[in-house]
């Protein structure tokens, strides 16, 4: 066989299938047990309504339509092939589309930079603790990142073909996938800046020099389509105010809440801990290839930042860091790990030997640094274990104050929730509002309660959102409040990355 049509085969071919065999296989071998965050049991919930109803149902805040109907799709799959646990089709949609998008990356890099470069990154996205936490349990991330990577993989082949039929085709592609990035995950929004960067920069030496008419032409269709895309799989919800947020919030008093939590330090904290992720090893790599690929070319480098900055600069504004929410950043960081090893393994036998030393090296780190998390999350599943806890204690008729948890004490105890009256955000200070809900809500549990139904409330609820703990003081002057027992949960606000336990109370509310 010819050299060039072997390499060809092992290049377009054996690799990528390697690359998806070896991510499918880890990934459904770590799967999530059960739901691990409440927005993944939501998306279960919303899915199998859709089956249900054959209508439309959105998931929280501004609603992801397109995860919500993979979610179904995936749900749809499992029950034609005999899978009974809803858990592990929703968790399996995290699974393929992160598996996929490993491959869509590796064809990217490749096309871009080289076939080296390309497999060493895409490998490193293989066992990175991110990566790979986020991949094992259903959520937006995965799919809105398939879309992403797939639609910047199609603008990139658009610009080799001039205005050829080709062209257009894939020009169309790439259009309707960053519709579809937006509409599983509107916040993906800001990943446009990519998309535009490769638009107008010829970061390809073949690639074709078209006429600035006809450039700008393409751009204005490329975001039609984007835009009919988005507005296609939004419509039913912009239709529908009602349905704006799960949470039955508007739009604006969310933003409300979150805005005043933005702040500039947290930017470097967040970039402290996405590094950290990469460990000492993959930190110091990362550093040598960006100064290798700043020295190779100015647009390589341009277009890692391109990648790289758009969702640590989003997400880095908050005070809390959550490791999912800066995937695409982490992808993007893979690359000049893989350019910097690439370049140092064709330069002599010694360094080939000694790159790949250090490079298996560093794939062991990243996995060692999370196997433990997910293995535990394999064999366990404590959200589950938590609502028939719930149920165990209470009666059928119980109604229960909780906070963040509704969701999985409404599906695993088959019990009615209420949220408590205060929810504290960072910098929001306790007003007159927050008095008139509290004594308002003390008169509602009074009425509850002398109707003979049991009323019980979570330490959460009693404890977070709400630090000088003004309801709970309140309610202990006008009731009983009794301790009935205490359960193991999971605290996920902090991040997949590690596994965070407490003891979550339930109190039960007596009148005096």
């Amino acid at each position: 066989m010819p050299i060039k049509i072997r390499e060809l085969i092992v290049q377009n071919i054996l690799i990528p299938f390697a690359l998806l065999a070896i991510g499918l296989s880890l990934r459904l071998s770590l799967i999530g047990k059960g739901f691990y965050h409440p927005d993944n049991l939501f998306l279960a919930i919303q899915a199998e309504k859709i089956l249900a109803t054959h209508q439309m149902h959105y998931l929280h805040l501004v609603g992801y339509p397109l995860t919500a109907l993979l979610g179904a799709l995936f749900l749809k799959i499992g029950q034609l092939l005999g899978i009974t646990d809803p858990a592990f089709s929703i968790n399996s949609m995290s699974v393929v589309f992160n598996s996929l998008t490993i491959v869509v990356f590796y064809f990217l890099i490749k096309k871009i930079f080289d076939p080296l470069t390309a497999l060493l990154s895409a490998a490193i996205i293989l066992v990175h603790p991110v990566s790979l936490a986020t991949s094992v349990f259903g959520n937006s991330h995965a799919p809105s990142l398939f879309f992403f990577f797939t639609g910047l993989y199609l603008l990139h082949l658009s610009r080799f073909y001039g205005k050829t039929v080709r062209a257009n085709i894939y020009l169309w592609f790439s259009a309707v996938c960053a519709g579809c990035m937006i509409a599983a995950r509107p916040q993906n929004i800001i990943l446009l800046i990519p998309f535009s960067y490769i638009f107008w920069i010829r970061i390809h030496p073949e690639s074709v020099i078209s006429p600035v008419l006809s450039k700008i032409k393409k751009f204005f269709t490329f975001l039609a389509i984007t835009t009919v895309t988005v507005l296609l799989l939004f419509g039913p919800l912009l239709l529908s105010q009602p349905g704006l947020t799960a949470h039955h919030q508007s739009f604006e008093s969310l933003l409300r809440q979150v805005l005043p939590n933005m702040d500039t330090l947290p930017l470097w904290l967040t970039l402290r801990h996405i590094l950290l992720t990469f460990t000492p090893l993959g930190t110091i790599f990362i550093v040598l290839g960006l100064a290798t690929v700043l020295h190779k070319s100015l647009r390589l480098f341009a277009f890692i930042l391109c990648l790289a900055l758009p969702l640590w600069l989003f997400y880095g504004c908050f005070l809390t860091y959550v490791p999912r929410y800066t995937q695409g950043t982490v992808i993007a960081l893979t690359i000049p790990i893989g350019y910097f090893l690439a370049r140092q393994m064709e330069k002599s036998r010694q360094r080939q030997v000694g790159g790949a030393v250090f490079y298996c090296l560093l794939l062991f780190l990243l996995f060692a640094r999370i196997s433990h998390t997910l293995l535990f999350r394999h064999q366990n599943d404590v959200m589950k274990d938590f609502g028939l806890w719930v149920k165990e204690q209470t009666r059928p008729e119980s109604i229960i104050i909780c906070q963040d948890m509704s969701a999985i004490i409404r599906h695993f105890s088959g019990r009615e929730t209420r949220n408590p009256p205060v929810i504290k955000f960072a910098h929001r200070t306790y007003g007159s509002e927050d008095a008139k809900r509290i004594e308002a809500e003390l008169a509602t549990l009074r009425a509850i309660l002398i109707k003979g139904i049991p009323l019980y409330v979570t330490r959460s609820a009693l404890m977070a959102y709400d630090p000088k703990q003004h309801f709970f003081k309140a309610l202990q002057r006008e009731y009983h409040v009794e301790l009935i027992g205490e359960a193991i949960m999971e605290d996920w606000h902090p991040g997949v990355l590690d596994l965070y336990f407490y003891r979550e109370g339930l109190y039960e509310i007596f009148l005096r």
